[in-house]
């Protein structure tokens, strides 16, 4: 993970036991996909989408353009193109870099990265983890926690309408869960 903290989820809780750590280097290997589908592809297709709903937050708080080619390119996504997902996962993870270098300490501008995290980790306690159970993803979490954030912020005024039907429509068009179920 770019934001620095290495962590293990128990049966008890996320993240319980860790510690921050500087990555000196980050390594991408869009081909590992293609092996993690061939071993499990009902697991490896919810974990592919977990992951798109991380980047689909990093897009949406951090960079547009990011955001857009999350919505514009649903397709080529889903298939797994090569070229936009490396193009994808890359901008995704400079952004965090970006986001940990000017706050390494987490005083104020990292929480940002924490958008959809603050509810996912609810839902992921009422719905279990899945690395534990038949519970939901990390990702599927986010998912949900970004919508009802979303939807939070546009009751107060904070979001426009618009913002969160086009955060809502991307989340949906990748059939990740947008309610606790």
């Amino acid at each position: 993970d770019l934001k620095q903290k290495t962590a293990v989820n128990t049966p008890m809780g996320k993240n319980l036991i860790g510690a921050f750590h500087q990555p000196t280097v980050v390594f991408m290997d869009m081909g590992f996909l293609d092996g993690f589908s061939k071993r499990d592809p009902v697991r490896a297709e919810r974990e592919f989408k977990a992951g798109i709903a991380e980047i689909i937050k990093t897009g949406a708080i951090w960079d547009l353009s990011l955001f857009e080619v999350c919505e514009q390119k649903v397709e080529l996504i889903q298939t797994r193109e090569h070229s936009i997902l490396n193009e994808i996962v890359r901008r995704s993870v400079a952004i965090k870099a970006e986001v940990v270098t000017l706050d390494p300490k987490e005083g104020g501008l990292r929480a940002i990265l924490n958008w959809g995290h603050t509810i996912g980790h609810a839902v992921e306690g009422l719905c279990g983890m899945a690395d534990y159970a038949d519970g939901l993803l990390h990702g599927e979490c986010v998912a949900i926690g970004m919508v009802l954030e979303a939807n939070l912020a546009r009751a107060l005024g904070l979001m426009h309408p618009s913002a969160v039907g086009r955060v809502v429509r991307c989340i949906q068009a990748y059939r990740l869960p947008t309610k606790i179920p």
